[in-house]
């Protein structure tokens, strides 16, 4: 199954590209008026050419401004032309080398290893999630998606069913320095659109995941130590939030709860997001509508855990590709980083494209209350 989100692009006139299935429409895009060319006959090589999807179902151009455009993967897979949509750069790769995250490494999104049961409850280990208990099990994916390899032990990032919307919200998010605190105070709604939730049964994606949950405001506050220190114990994870994202919505750590890989298994929207039952609308991985470019230079700040430590993007010293084997059993390392304006060395967590995506245990001691609800 195709992504679902659509992007236009506009590469010529008349019979050219058009669309193409992506993780994270963003928020920079227009809506235009456009007319399906039903009656349109088209050649491909001289010989006559109905384009279809995946499905086998035909596809129409549509007419913009006079101009007519095709889905750039229905036009590039006719052509037998890799094409592929790396969330994680925001781009679309065409070509020789399509399917992969760049990095001074790079990771194969068609085949990401799944994490299904990779948790410990001995101790932190590297790749793994530390928990104090097995997962309790629960609802999760209705079905497993055709994007799942359960035979090879990985899955299509590229090819995984997306909840459709562009749901807007007021975000509100404040961080407030106070003696040796950081206090965050907000109400869980992220700064960019989400899909619509419950999951409709019109939705494709209703055929995997039937998530009946919606999107619910709801102010919290967390207090973290503004100089956060080394435990000298590890803390497991806890199955709720792990941490505050600066979109103002939470991440849970990479298990759903029977302990399956919840990126791999469960359907999100284009920002990698989705609700729980009391609304928390979290996400699992580095949302796709979080600004992490490869730049080579080391990702900002994208969120905090609630040990205090800062948790940042995918690529870390000269903008390298973070991968498990650059990062600690803690999914962390420590050199100098951009902490509260200052340039200090100090431990702090990656995400990675690979499971188990954030943090694997905490390095500090994590706020024993978790979020205070108002």
């Amino acid at each position: 199954m195709k992504r679902k989100n659509v992007f236009w692009l506009a590469v010529g006139v008349l019979l050219l590209f058009g669309s193409f299935p992506m993780a994270s429409a963003k928020n920079n895009l227009k809506t235009v008026s456009a007319t399906v060319a039903s009656n349109l006959s088209m050649l491909l090589n001289g010989e006559v050419w109905q384009p279809k999807d995946q499905k086998g179902e035909r596809v129409y151009p549509v007419i913009i401004n006079g101009s007519s455009y095709l889905p750039v993967r229905v036009l590039a897979e006719a052509l037998d032309v890799d094409i592929q949509w790396d969330s994680a750069a925001q781009t679309i790769k065409i070509g020789e080398g399509t399917s992969s995250v760049q990095g001074t490494s790079s990771i194969d999104l068609t085949q990401l290893p799944l994490g299904d049961g990779k948790y410990t409850l001995m101790g932190p280990q590297k790749g793994y999630i530390y928990l104090a208990s097995p997962p309790r099990g629960g609802d999760g994916a209705y079905k497993q998606g055709e994007w799942i390899n359960t035979s090879e032990g990985t899955f299509d990032m590229t090819q995984k069913a997306v909840v459709d919307g562009a749901v807007k919200w007021e975000s509100e998010l404040t961080i407030e320095l106070k003696g040796k605190d950081r206090i965050l105070t907000g109400n869980r709604l992220p700064d960019h659109a989400t899909g619509r939730f419950p999951i409709d049964p019109s939705d494709d994606a209703y055929r995997y995941d039937r998530n009946p949950n919606s999107i619910k405001e709801k102010l919290f506050q967390v207090v973290l130590p503004a100089k956060p220190l080394e435990a000298s114990k590890a803390s497991p994870v806890t199955p709720g939030a792990i941490g505050v994202m600066l979109t103002g919505s939470l991440i849970f750590n990479g298990l759903d709860a029977a302990g399956r890989d919840a990126v791999a298994h469960e359907t999100q929207d284009g920002c990698y997001g989705h609700p729980e039952k009391d609304g928390s609308y979290h996400y699992h991985n580095l949302s796709a509508c979080v600004d992490d470019p490869l730049t080579g230079k080391h990702s900002k700040l994208v969120g905090y855990a609630l040990d205090g430590f800062g948790i940042y993007g995918k690529y870390g010293e000269n903008g390298k590709l973070v991968t498990n084997e650059d990062l600690d059993a803690f999914h962390g390392h420590s050199h100098l980083i951009e902490w509260d304006g200052e340039r200090v060395e100090m431990y702090h967590y990656h995400t990675t494209v690979e499971f188990p995506y954030t943090i694997g245990a905490f390095k500090g001691t994590p706020v024993r209350q978790g979020l205070t609800y108002f």
